[in-house]
Formats: structure tokens, sequence, C-alpha cells
């Protein structure tokens, strides 16, 4: 089974913290890193010294048109930044259809509904990723359901709906 995660790799992305997950999660789950960054080599050597590295896969940065194979390829999508905007990952992932987990900040709510769109994670509790994540994996049809349900909600991010919106809010 695989995680992927898709950022320019910077310590507030704390794809580390994704690896510290992986540590506890089964065998089978590996994370699929895409994106290239100052970060890289302390990330890899933190995932040879949690004995993952055979289960953490850093592609470097992926040519846009591999990148949805990337997505529809994972079983879930995971963004743990500290910060973020409004999250154009995210939502081509929902609009892909792959189930999403995501760190409970900024624009993040925005897009992910938690236990209907997806997941949303605190960044105060260093378990709770690892949690929602186990939790996730082990259930099947909900990882659909939150999948499905991300795919029906991203056309809410559409270019008319958002453009009509930012329009009217202009002429407000």
């Amino acid at each position: 089974r695989y995680l992927l995660t898709i950022c320019r790799l910077m310590v507030w992305k704390q794809v580390d913290r994704i690896i510290r997950s992986l540590a506890e999660l089964p065998e089978d789950v590996e994370l699929l890193v895409c994106g290239d960054g100052p970060e890289l080599e302390p990330w890899q050597a933190l995932a040879r010294t949690l004995g993952v590295e055979e289960r953490v896969h850093f592609r470097g940065n992926v040519a846009h048109e591999l990148v949805p194979l990337h997505i529809r390829a994972a079983d879930i999508f995971v963004l743990y930044s500290r910060y973020e905007g409004l999250s154009h990952t995210l939502i081509e992932v929902q609009t892909l259809g792959t189930t999403a987990v995501a760190s409970a900040v900024c624009g993040n709510p925005e897009v992910i509904a938690d236990g209907e769109t997806g997941r949303l994670v605190t960044l105060d509790d260093p378990g709770a990723l690892t949690q929602v994540l186990a939790e996730t994996l082990k259930d099947p049809l909900l990882m659909r359901e939150l999948a499905e349900n991300g795919m029906a909600a991203a056309g809410r991010f559409s270019r008319d709906e958002t453009f009509s919106k930012v329009e009217k809010a202009l002429i407000r």
C-alpha cells in the first residue's frame, strides 16, 4: 500500500513527520515522496535511522504529466504542512479520486471536510498523524467513501465556480 506526498522539500512541509509515522505503520505500507528541496538529505538520513529507507521512495521532481498517475496509484495522499494556502494539489487529489489526509491548518479545511471528504489532522499531537493514517488504511470502505465524496466535492473549485465567486467578491 502506498502513501504519497508531493511538495517542495522544505522544513514546514514536515515530510519528516510522515516518515516517522510510516515507521509505526505496518511493513506493507510504503511512502512515495515527489519533490526536491533542501530537506532531501536530512529526510533520507532520517529514513535510514528509523530503518524504513527501503519503504521511503524519494522520486525527485516528477514530470507534470506523470503526477496524476502517482496520485491514482496512491492509497492515501498526505499533506502534513505547518501552513498552506489553498492547496491546488489537494484539489487535484480529490478530483482524481484518491483519499486525502492533511494537516488541519490554513486552507486545508476549506478543501477537506474531516471524516466526509478526507481526514484532517492536528499538528499539536505527534501521534495523531500515525493514528489517522492507521485507522484510514484499516478501513477500505471508509477510504473509498472519502475518495468518492472528495471527488464529488472537488467541483466547487472548478474554474467556473471559482471565477464566478471571485468576480462577485470584487464587484461587492
